[in-house]
């Protein structure tokens, strides 16, 4: 239920740009990133104090150390903000190469988060609608045909015979 009210959420919220920072640790050091985990619960609450941009209407989705934020705009007050959150007041470094504004209405623009690429395309029935298509991210996928390719499966599933 709670998946699909974020789905939800997001839908409510197509129209706009996403501001997308996907990780602010090494995901080989795992203290690291609960240390940078637990930062980021200060920056949700900053996030949705008084003077934080979710009174703008703008969406926090974060899963540990991963998160994205979603707003009709993605101006500069905005991403100031979560610079100076996450890197002057945290302590914590962004990955540039991961972080990227994304207007989801452009054609063919996704979004990866957390294994699934989410992008919106035109109605399967031709009306003028359009709708959330969610599936597992390239990443994902040759993740997993990568770790299928490793496993030695004909032993598996066809003993050899003595």
């Amino acid at each position: 239920m709670i998946a699909h009210q974020a789905f939800k959420r997001l839908y409510l919220l197509s129209s706009v740009p996403a501001l997308w920072c996907a990780s602010t640790a090494n995901q080989t050091n795992e203290l690291k990133s609960v240390h940078h985990a637990i930062c980021l619960h200060w920056f949700d609450k900053a996030f949705h104090a008084k003077d934080g941009p979710a009174h703008a209407k703008a969406v926090l989705v974060r899963y540990a150390d991963d998160f994205v934020v979603m707003a009709r705009y993605a101006g500069g007050d905005l991403q100031r903000f979560i610079g100076e959150k996450i890197e002057g007041w945290l302590g914590l470094k962004i990955k540039r190469e991961k972080t990227r504004v994304v207007n989801l209405r452009g054609e063919g623009e996704t979004l990866d988060f957390l294994g699934y690429s989410f992008r919106l395309d035109r109605d399967l029935h031709g009306r003028d609608r359009k709708y959330w298509n969610m599936h597992p991210s390239k990443k994902s996928l040759a993740r997993e045909c990568e770790r299928l390719r490793g496993d030695d499966r004909q032993e598996t599933l066809f003993p050899a015979i003595a």
